[in-house]
């Protein structure tokens, strides 16, 4: 009973307490609602600040001032673009940069890298091959490497080639001649036909071509068979016909070919010649051997070398030759069939006329009447 006090104190100091922190909770909330009032009201005050500007910037834009500024900013900003651009492909590393160790990595995986510049002129690693194809210096099949072409000096042979052609095209002397004017000509003639040419080989000589030709001349073609022979050579006649005689009474064939033949490499294999296809027999056999049966000896015959006979062992058909071993020959009457193909269509397509000086009345006066129309 006596603690009753007590806690009816604390009690009273405890409400205290919670109605100061709900009036510093209330004030704290009515400064933060301030804060956000004025908040909002500054960006309303800036937006409002910001269209009035952007609408006196638009009136300025159509004004007369405003349009001459505009053109003069995107002349200056062309002018600008243009010049970087050109800084940019004019760019050349420092020397330093050539010799750092990443360098030779980014040109050797580049296809085609530029390898030395000539004024305004980029000279490629395919340029500086075709001026070493073009001057000699290297067979048409060959190629060299980036570092192969500066080792052999081939780039500032091809820089120097580039300098006198430019000193050249700048020479209205060298420019205005008659004869380098002529010759030029001439020289892009060849280019652009060996170029068209070429293009017309690419599209018309492939593999699948040449296979299909090979194919068609297997089917039609017959190509005959080879016979199996063997022969003896001797000197005299007298003694082929004996020799011969003596066969036919069943004596050896071999043992008379190792004996009396003068055709060593054949004595040597008991005059064996093996097969042979017509084209290849010697003069003087095929006629007879191909009129004739397995088994049956010639009758004796001169040749380049001597008396001869021989026998027919066997036949077999004769085997076509296989397409890689005529190939290299299929491709080349390719070649040469689009080649003639090409110039007759240009020949049916294009008026040419021949002028031919007659063999006679040469003279300058009657030229006219020498020329004529082919």
């Amino acid at each position: 009973m006596e603690k009753k006090p007590e806690i009816a104190g604390t009690s009273a100091a405890t409400a205290a307490r919670m109605e100061a922190a709900k009036a510093f909770l209330g004030k704290a909330l009515r400064l933060t609602g301030w804060f956000w009032q004025l908040v909002w009201r500054s960006c309303l005050l800036a937006s409002r600040d910001i269209v009035t500007g952007f609408a006196a910037f638009r009136r300025w834009l159509n004004s007369t001032d405003g349009q001459v500024a505009m053109c003069i900013l995107t002349l200056a900003l062309v002018i600008i673009g243009m010049k970087t651009i050109d800084v940019l492909r004019l760019y050349t590393p420092p020397q330093e940069a050539l010799t750092d160790v990443s360098a030779p990595l980014v040109v050797a995986e580049a296809p085609d890298p530029v390898l030395v510049r000539v004024g305004r002129r980029e000279l490629k690693h395919s340029d500086i091959l075709e001026y070493a194809h073009q001057a000699g210096k290297l067979p048409e099949a060959e190629s060299l490497s980036v570092a192969e072409v500066f080792e052999r000096g081939l780039v500032e042979e091809a820089t120097d080639q580039m300098l006198l052609a430019q000193a050249g095209q700048a020479n209205v002397a060298v420019t205005s001649d008659e004869d380098v004017i002529a010759r030029l000509t001439m020289a892009q003639n060849r280019i652009l036909s060996a170029a068209h040419l070429r293009q017309v080989i690419e599209e018309n000589v492939t593999e699948e071509k040449a296979v299909r030709v090979y194919q068609s001349q297997r089917e039609n073609i017959s190509f005959g068979d080879e016979l199996r022979l063997r022969h003896v050579v001797v000197a005299e006649e007298a003694l082929a016909q004996g020799l011969r005689d003596a066969l036919l009474e069943g004596g050896d064939f071999a043992q008379i070919a190792r004996d009396f033949s003068i055709d060593q490499a054949s004595a040597a294999r008991e005059g064996q010649m093996g097969y042979l296809a017509f084209g290849q027999m010697p003069a003087g056999y095929a006629e007879r051997a191909y009129a004739m049966r397995n088994g049956d000896i010639s009758e004796v015959f001169e040749t380049g070398t001597g008396w001869a006979f021989f026998k027919v062992e066997g036949r077999r058909p004769v085997r076509p030759p296989s397409f890689n071993s005529v190939k290299p020959d299929i491709m080349e009457f390719l070649r040469l069939q689009a080649i003639e193909k090409e110039l007759q269509r240009l020949r049916e397509s294009t008026e040419v006329v021949m002028y031919r000086l007659s063999e006679t009345n040469m003279s300058d006066s009657d030229t006219e009447d020498v020329l004529f129309r082919e």
